[in-house]
């Protein structure tokens, strides 16, 4: 059973401090499922589920077309990161850095 989501962010969307951080984030905010969510530069919004057993994507990354938001975190350099990137139909509408403030 997943506990958590890994979201993958286009540097774009990032601050420019940590644009170069490359591992993914980490979100309870959808399936808790270990799935790879990815936003790309474009602000689409795609899912590559994993089987579990392995952590391996089991098919080609999809479109998500999902309305809400996703929040993701980590720790980087022992400061907390964490953002929230709000989807209308799988379109990032804007995304606000909560931490650090």
């Amino acid at each position: 059973m997943g506990m958590y989501d890994n979201v993958s962010v286009s540097k774009k969307f990032l601050p420019n401090a940590i644009s170069e951080h490359t591992e993914d984030w980490q979100t309870k905010s959808h399936d808790k499922l270990l799935n790879l969510l990815t936003i790309k530069d474009d602000g689409k919004l795609y899912i590559n589920n994993t089987t579990i057993d392995n952590l391996k994507p089991k098919d080609e990354a999809k479109f998500l077309s999902y309305t809400g938001e996703i929040r993701f975190y980590n720790n980087i350099e022992e400061v907390w990161w964490e953002f929230v990137a709000f989807f209308e139909k799988g379109i990032l509408l804007k995304c606000i850095q909560v931490m650090p403030e």
